[in-house]
Protein backbone atom coordinates (compact mmCIF):
# COMPACT_ATOMS: atom_id res chain seq x y z
CA UNK A 1 0.00 0.00 0.00
CA UNK A 2 1.57 3.31 -1.06
CA UNK A 3 1.58 6.53 0.89
CA UNK A 4 -1.06 9.06 -0.09
CA UNK A 5 -1.19 12.79 0.48
CA UNK A 6 -4.12 15.11 -0.09
CA UNK A 7 -4.86 18.54 1.36
CA UNK A 8 -7.69 20.86 0.40
CA UNK A 9 -7.62 24.60 1.06
CA UNK A 10 -10.82 26.49 0.38
CA UNK A 11 -12.13 30.01 0.56
CA UNK A 12 -15.71 30.61 -0.53
CA UNK A 13 -16.45 28.89 -3.87
CA UNK A 14 -12.73 28.52 -4.73
CA UNK A 15 -10.70 25.53 -3.49
CA UNK A 16 -7.06 24.49 -4.04
CA UNK A 17 -6.19 20.78 -3.80
CA UNK A 18 -2.64 19.68 -2.96
CA UNK A 19 -1.54 16.09 -3.60
CA UNK A 20 1.51 14.03 -4.59
CA UNK A 21 0.59 14.55 -8.23
CA UNK A 22 0.70 18.31 -7.97
CA UNK A 23 -1.70 21.20 -7.51
CA UNK A 24 -5.26 21.33 -8.71
CA UNK A 25 -8.15 23.70 -8.17
CA UNK A 26 -11.91 23.82 -8.31
CA UNK A 27 -14.54 26.52 -8.29
CA UNK A 28 -18.28 26.35 -7.91
CA UNK A 29 -21.13 26.12 -5.50
CA UNK A 30 -23.85 23.68 -4.54
CA UNK A 31 -25.17 22.02 -7.67
CA UNK A 32 -22.17 22.75 -9.94
CA UNK A 33 -18.37 22.61 -9.61
CA UNK A 34 -15.64 22.94 -12.21
CA UNK A 35 -12.43 21.09 -11.31
CA UNK A 36 -8.94 21.15 -12.82
CA UNK A 37 -6.94 18.20 -11.45
CA UNK A 38 -3.19 18.08 -10.89
CA UNK A 39 -2.70 15.79 -13.90
CA UNK A 40 -4.52 18.18 -16.18
CA UNK A 41 -7.93 16.57 -16.34
CA UNK A 42 -11.01 18.80 -16.43
CA UNK A 43 -14.16 17.76 -14.60
CA UNK A 44 -17.61 19.37 -14.45
CA UNK A 45 -19.90 18.03 -11.73
CA UNK A 46 -23.64 18.67 -11.77
CA UNK A 47 -25.68 17.54 -8.74
CA UNK A 48 -28.93 17.90 -6.86
CA UNK A 49 -27.85 18.71 -3.28
CA UNK A 50 -29.24 16.38 -0.64
CA UNK A 51 -30.40 13.71 -3.10
CA UNK A 52 -27.17 11.97 -4.03
CA UNK A 53 -27.95 12.47 -7.75
CA UNK A 54 -25.10 13.90 -9.80
CA UNK A 55 -23.67 13.97 -13.33
CA UNK A 56 -19.93 14.15 -14.03
CA UNK A 57 -18.43 15.28 -17.33
CA UNK A 58 -14.66 14.65 -17.33
CA UNK A 59 -12.16 15.42 -20.10
CA UNK A 60 -8.58 14.27 -20.47
CA UNK A 61 -5.71 16.63 -21.33
CA UNK A 62 -4.49 14.26 -24.05
CA UNK A 63 -5.54 14.89 -27.60
CA UNK A 64 -7.50 12.09 -29.20
CA UNK A 65 -5.56 9.97 -31.68
CA UNK A 66 -8.64 9.57 -33.79
CA UNK A 67 -9.23 11.89 -36.67
CA UNK A 68 -11.62 14.62 -36.04
CA UNK A 69 -14.96 13.85 -37.47
CA UNK A 70 -16.83 16.52 -39.30
CA UNK A 71 -19.66 17.89 -37.26
CA UNK A 72 -22.01 17.22 -40.13
CA UNK A 73 -24.38 14.28 -39.69
CA UNK A 74 -23.51 11.35 -42.03
CA UNK A 75 -27.13 10.88 -42.84
CA UNK A 76 -27.25 14.38 -44.27
CA UNK A 77 -24.20 13.66 -46.42
CA UNK A 78 -25.85 10.60 -47.86
CA UNK A 79 -29.08 12.36 -48.66
CA UNK A 80 -28.72 13.47 -52.33
CA UNK A 81 -25.44 15.16 -51.36
CA UNK A 82 -27.15 18.30 -52.61
CA UNK A 83 -26.12 21.52 -50.94
CA UNK A 84 -27.85 23.58 -53.55
CA UNK A 85 -31.25 22.90 -52.15
CA UNK A 86 -30.63 25.44 -49.46
CA UNK A 87 -30.67 22.82 -46.68
CA UNK A 88 -27.70 22.89 -44.32
CA UNK A 89 -26.61 19.66 -42.60
CA UNK A 90 -27.65 19.28 -38.97
CA UNK A 91 -24.94 19.66 -36.35
CA UNK A 92 -24.62 17.60 -33.19
CA UNK A 93 -24.97 19.30 -29.87
CA UNK A 94 -21.60 19.88 -28.27
CA UNK A 95 -20.86 18.49 -24.85
CA UNK A 96 -20.87 21.97 -23.43
CA UNK A 97 -24.42 22.51 -24.57
CA UNK A 98 -25.42 19.14 -23.19
CA UNK A 99 -23.79 19.95 -19.89
CA UNK A 100 -25.53 23.31 -19.75
CA UNK A 101 -28.90 21.68 -20.42
CA UNK A 102 -28.26 19.01 -17.78
CA UNK A 103 -27.15 21.68 -15.34
CA UNK A 104 -30.35 23.66 -15.93
CA UNK A 105 -32.49 20.56 -15.45
CA UNK A 106 -30.66 19.58 -12.28
CA UNK A 107 -30.90 23.14 -11.02
CA UNK A 108 -34.66 23.18 -11.51
CA UNK A 109 -35.03 19.80 -9.80
CA UNK A 110 -32.79 20.95 -6.97
CA UNK A 111 -34.81 24.10 -6.47
CA UNK A 112 -38.02 22.07 -6.38
CA UNK A 113 -37.04 18.95 -4.50
CA UNK A 114 -33.47 19.08 -3.29
CA UNK A 115 -31.92 20.16 0.00
CA UNK A 116 -28.59 21.99 0.34
CA UNK A 117 -25.51 20.15 1.52
CA UNK A 118 -24.09 20.57 5.00
CA UNK A 119 -21.49 23.28 5.37
CA UNK A 120 -21.10 22.64 9.12
CA UNK A 121 -23.03 20.90 11.86
CA UNK A 122 -23.23 20.56 15.63
CA UNK A 123 -25.27 18.68 18.25
CA UNK A 124 -27.77 20.29 20.60
CA UNK A 125 -25.98 18.58 23.52
CA UNK A 126 -22.48 17.19 23.96
CA UNK A 127 -23.42 14.48 26.47
CA UNK A 128 -26.47 12.53 27.62
CA UNK A 129 -27.24 10.17 30.51
CA UNK A 130 -29.60 7.28 29.87
CA UNK A 131 -30.87 4.08 31.43
CA UNK A 132 -29.82 0.64 30.24
CA UNK A 133 -31.84 -0.67 27.28
CA UNK A 134 -33.20 2.83 26.71
CA UNK A 135 -33.60 5.12 23.67
CA UNK A 136 -32.98 8.86 23.43
CA UNK A 137 -32.88 11.42 20.62
CA UNK A 138 -30.23 14.09 20.04
CA UNK A 139 -30.87 16.91 17.57
CA UNK A 140 -28.44 17.78 14.78
CA UNK A 141 -28.02 21.50 14.11
CA UNK A 142 -26.88 22.12 10.53
CA UNK A 143 -25.74 25.13 8.58
CA UNK A 144 -27.81 25.81 6.56
CA UNK A 145 -30.75 24.73 8.68
CA UNK A 146 -32.50 22.81 5.87
CA UNK A 147 -29.36 20.96 4.80
CA UNK A 148 -29.61 17.23 4.17
CA UNK A 149 -27.95 14.98 6.74
CA UNK A 150 -27.53 12.08 4.30
CA UNK A 151 -23.76 12.64 4.18
CA UNK A 152 -23.36 12.11 7.94
CA UNK A 153 -22.21 8.79 9.33
CA UNK A 154 -21.95 7.36 12.85
CA UNK A 155 -19.23 5.13 14.20
CA UNK A 156 -20.89 2.66 16.58
CA UNK A 157 -19.28 1.44 19.80
CA UNK A 158 -19.95 -1.61 21.96
CA UNK A 159 -23.18 -1.48 24.00
CA UNK A 160 -24.41 1.59 22.01
CA UNK A 161 -26.12 1.77 18.64
CA UNK A 162 -27.24 4.92 16.84
CA UNK A 163 -28.91 5.93 13.60
CA UNK A 164 -29.63 9.25 11.89
CA UNK A 165 -33.21 10.14 10.99
CA UNK A 166 -33.33 13.52 9.28
CA UNK A 167 -31.99 15.98 11.90
CA UNK A 168 -32.19 13.56 14.85
CA UNK A 169 -29.79 10.93 16.15
CA UNK A 170 -31.57 7.96 17.71
CA UNK A 171 -29.32 6.53 20.42
CA UNK A 172 -30.06 3.12 21.95
CA UNK A 173 -28.17 1.78 24.97
CA UNK A 174 -27.32 -1.82 25.80
CA UNK A 175 -27.45 -3.70 29.08
CA UNK A 176 -24.07 -2.61 30.46
CA UNK A 177 -23.24 0.52 32.42
CA UNK A 178 -20.40 2.77 31.33
CA UNK A 179 -19.39 5.93 29.48
CA UNK A 180 -19.15 5.75 25.69
CA UNK A 181 -18.26 8.18 22.89
CA UNK A 182 -20.07 8.29 19.54
CA UNK A 183 -18.41 9.93 16.55
CA UNK A 184 -20.70 11.63 14.03
CA UNK A 185 -18.84 12.73 10.93
CA UNK A 186 -18.70 13.47 7.22
CA UNK A 187 -15.84 14.40 4.91
CA UNK A 188 -15.56 17.94 6.25
CA UNK A 189 -16.45 17.88 9.97
CA UNK A 190 -17.15 15.67 12.96
CA UNK A 191 -18.69 15.84 16.43
CA UNK A 192 -18.41 13.67 19.55
CA UNK A 193 -21.42 12.65 21.66
CA UNK A 194 -20.64 11.30 25.14
CA UNK A 195 -23.20 8.77 26.35
CA UNK A 196 -23.30 7.72 30.01
CA UNK A 197 -25.33 4.56 30.61
CA UNK A 198 -26.54 3.81 34.16
CA UNK A 199 -28.78 1.13 35.60
CA UNK A 200 -31.41 3.39 37.13
CA UNK A 201 -33.28 0.51 38.77
CA UNK A 202 -30.10 -0.72 40.44
CA UNK A 203 -29.28 2.83 41.54
CA UNK A 204 -32.83 3.22 42.88
CA UNK A 205 -32.51 -0.05 44.82
CA UNK A 206 -29.12 1.01 46.14
CA UNK A 207 -30.57 4.32 47.26
CA UNK A 208 -33.44 2.52 49.03
CA UNK A 209 -30.97 0.23 50.82
CA UNK A 210 -28.81 3.18 51.84
CA UNK A 211 -31.91 4.98 53.15
CA UNK A 212 -32.95 1.88 55.11
CA UNK A 213 -29.47 1.57 56.59
CA UNK A 214 -29.54 5.24 57.53
CA UNK A 215 -32.97 4.87 59.15
CA UNK A 216 -31.81 1.76 61.05
CA UNK A 217 -28.70 3.58 62.27
CA UNK A 218 -30.86 6.52 63.36
CA UNK A 219 -33.24 4.14 65.15
CA UNK A 220 -30.36 2.44 66.97
CA UNK A 221 -28.98 5.83 67.96
CA UNK A 222 -32.38 6.86 69.33
CA UNK A 223 -32.69 3.59 71.29
CA UNK A 224 -29.20 4.06 72.69
CA UNK A 225 -30.01 7.63 73.65
CA UNK A 226 -33.23 6.46 75.34
CA UNK A 227 -31.33 3.75 77.25
CA UNK A 228 -28.72 6.25 78.39
CA UNK A 229 -31.48 8.66 79.46
CA UNK A 230 -33.22 5.86 81.39
CA UNK A 231 -30.00 4.89 83.17
CA UNK A 232 -29.30 8.53 83.97
CA UNK A 233 -32.84 8.99 85.33
CA UNK A 234 -32.47 5.85 87.46
CA UNK A 235 -29.13 7.07 88.76
CA UNK A 236 -30.62 10.45 89.61
CA UNK A 237 -33.60 8.77 91.33
CA UNK A 238 -31.27 6.52 93.34
CA UNK A 239 -29.13 9.47 94.32
CA UNK A 240 -32.25 11.37 95.37
CA UNK A 241 -33.53 8.35 97.35
CA UNK A 242 -30.20 8.00 99.12
CA UNK A 243 -30.17 11.71 99.84
CA UNK A 244 -33.70 11.52 101.23
CA UNK A 245 -32.80 8.44 103.30
CA UNK A 246 -29.72 10.20 104.59
CA UNK A 247 -31.77 13.27 105.42
CA UNK A 248 -34.36 11.06 107.18
CA UNK A 249 -31.60 9.31 109.14
CA UNK A 250 -30.14 12.65 110.12
CA UNK A 251 -33.58 13.88 111.16
CA UNK A 252 -34.17 10.68 113.20
CA UNK A 253 -30.76 11.05 114.82
CA UNK A 254 -31.54 14.65 115.64
CA UNK A 255 -34.94 13.64 117.04
CA UNK A 256 -33.42 10.91 119.17
CA UNK A 257 -30.71 13.25 120.33
CA UNK A 258 -33.34 15.85 121.19
CA UNK A 259 -35.44 13.23 123.01
CA UNK A 260 -32.44 12.00 124.94
CA UNK A 261 -31.48 15.52 125.82
CA UNK A 262 -35.05 16.22 126.87
CA UNK A 263 -35.13 13.07 129.03
CA UNK A 264 -31.84 13.95 130.60
CA UNK A 265 -33.10 17.44 131.18
CA UNK A 266 -36.29 16.11 132.83
CA UNK A 267 -34.32 13.69 134.98
CA UNK A 268 -31.91 16.40 135.98
CA UNK A 269 -34.81 18.70 136.68
CA UNK A 270 -36.56 16.00 138.78
CA UNK A 271 -33.37 15.22 140.64
CA UNK A 272 -32.74 18.87 141.22
CA UNK A 273 -36.28 19.40 142.42
CA UNK A 274 -36.05 16.37 144.63
CA UNK A 275 -32.69 17.38 145.96
CA UNK A 276 -33.75 20.89 146.69
CA UNK A 277 -37.23 20.01 148.08
CA UNK A 278 -38.99 17.26 149.94
CA UNK A 279 -38.60 13.51 149.58
CA UNK A 280 -40.90 10.72 150.51
CA UNK A 281 -40.09 7.91 152.89
CA UNK A 282 -42.21 4.78 153.16
CA UNK A 283 -43.82 3.38 156.27
CA UNK A 284 -41.24 0.66 156.10
CA UNK A 285 -38.04 0.56 154.15
CA UNK A 286 -34.69 2.28 153.90
CA UNK A 287 -35.03 4.31 150.68
CA UNK A 288 -36.30 7.80 150.14
CA UNK A 289 -38.09 8.65 146.92
CA UNK A 290 -38.68 11.72 144.84
CA UNK A 291 -41.94 10.25 143.51
CA UNK A 292 -44.61 9.43 146.13
CA UNK A 293 -45.98 6.69 143.85
CA UNK A 294 -42.69 4.86 143.40
CA UNK A 295 -42.66 1.20 144.44
CA UNK A 296 -46.38 1.41 145.21
CA UNK A 297 -45.75 3.14 148.51
CA UNK A 298 -48.77 3.41 150.79
CA UNK A 299 -49.14 6.74 152.60
CA UNK A 300 -45.49 7.82 152.35
CA UNK A 301 -44.29 10.62 154.63
CA UNK A 302 -42.92 13.81 153.13
CA UNK A 303 -39.75 14.98 154.88
CA UNK A 304 -36.87 17.18 153.91
CA UNK A 305 -33.95 15.60 152.16
CA UNK A 306 -31.58 16.50 154.95
CA UNK A 307 -33.89 14.90 157.49
CA UNK A 308 -34.22 11.72 155.43
CA UNK A 309 -30.47 11.56 155.07
CA UNK A 310 -29.95 12.23 158.78
CA UNK A 311 -32.32 9.42 159.60
CA UNK A 312 -30.23 7.02 157.50
CA UNK A 313 -32.39 6.72 154.34
CA UNK A 314 -30.66 6.08 151.03
CA UNK A 315 -31.87 7.43 147.60
CA UNK A 316 -34.12 5.14 145.50
CA UNK A 317 -32.33 3.81 142.41
CA UNK A 318 -35.47 4.25 140.33
CA UNK A 319 -36.00 7.83 141.30
CA UNK A 320 -32.35 8.80 141.28
CA UNK A 321 -30.73 7.13 138.36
Amino acid sequence: MGMRFRKSIGSGPFRVNLSKSGIGYSIGTKGFRHTKTANGRTRNTYSIPGTGISYVDEKSNKRSKKSKVNDFDDSNLNQDNNFGNGEKPKKKHSKLKKGFIIFCILGVLSACFGSPSIESFDLDKDSITMDINDTKNVSIITDPEDASTSSLEIKDVDNISASIDDHNIKVKSGSEEGTYKLKIYNDDANAILTVKVVDKEAQKQKKIEEQKAQEEAQKQAELQAQEEARKQAEAQAEAQRQAEAQAAAQAEAQRQAAAQASSQSEESSSYTEATAGEVYIPQSGTKYHSNPNCSNMNNPTAVSLSEAQSRGYQPCKKCYR
